[in-house]
């Protein structure tokens, strides 16, 4: 008889401690604390991959509010807060492999950005494949971009231009080392990504209020517009020296534009 109640008695606690377990539980999980692993590579440091444990009050707060999505990677960048409005353009498209950062852990994202660094980027992002092109197709193809030591940027600029993305200036000079602007660099973009884009004599409406009828970028500002590759401000700001971040985002939404991400 003793034996009897005896298993009864831990039966019962058992089930008790069960449903203690689960009311804890189901407390833990609906207030929206948890844990989230982040996944990092070490910077400066060895390639092996580490695991931090960072214990987040609400979920909410992983999610970067100017797009809704949830970073799987580590911001690499110390002078990059995630509030900054194409934060998440650069970390996807670092973790790509499109952009790199500088040895002390910085991306400089006000830093403006020239012609030559612009295509490279462009290049990396279509993951254009050389080995499709003619050797001597990759050098020599502007008065100012040939097979000379020093130029890195010969063979991405002269790709894009076998590609007809780019075509320089009148007198047959690229200029890789000046800074390129908004009117230009949203024209390279949609031409490289595919996109289809008007003439412009044929934009009746003018996308933004300081584009002139006719203008040679009224057709690029368009489509740049109705794809949410620039954002819709009213004005658009042509002549506006691109800076790093610009270009992130600018490719980044025109990736995403094309299912590309």
């Amino acid at each position: 008889m003793l034996m009897f109640d005896r298993r009864y008695f831990l039966g019962g606690v058992v089930v008790l401690s069960l449903v203690i377990v689960y009311v804890v539980f189901s407390i833990f999980i609906f207030s929206g604390d948890f844990v989230y692993r982040i996944y990092t590579n070490v910077i400066g440091g060895s390639d092996a991959e580490v695991v931090e444990e960072v214990k987040i009050e609400h979920a909410e707060e992983a999610l970067i509010a100017s797009e809704g999505v949830f970073f799987e990677k580590d911001n690499p960048f110390k002078d990059l807060p995630l509030s900054h409005k194409d934060a998440e353009a650069v970390i996807a498209l670092y973790y790509r492999g499109i952009l790199t950062g500088y040895s002390d852990r910085t991306f400089r994202p006000d830093r403006k950005i020239n012609r030559a660094e612009f295509t490279k980027i462009l290049i990396e992002a279509t993951n254009v494949d050389f080995s499709l092109i003619d050797g001597s197709n990759l050098n020599n193809c502007f008065t100012d971009v040939r097979d000379l030591a020093g130029q890195w940027f010969a063979p991405f600029v002269c790709a894009a231009r076998y590609k007809n993305w780019i075509d320089g200036y009148g007198d047959g000079y690229f200029r890789p080392e000046r800074n390129i602007n908004k009117a230009e660099g949203l024209k390279i973009v949609l031409l490289s990504f595919g996109f289809t884009v008007p003439e412009p004599q044929t934009v009746s409406v003018m996308p933004y209020q300081d584009i002139s009828e006719g203008s040679w970028y009224a057709g690029f500002a368009k489509v740049g517009k109705e794809n949410q590759i620039v954002p819709d401000e009213g004005y658009f700001n042509g002549g506006w020296q691109l800076t790093r971040a610009d270009v992130a985002g600018m490719v980044y939404r025109a990736m995403r534009a094309k299912g590309l991400l």
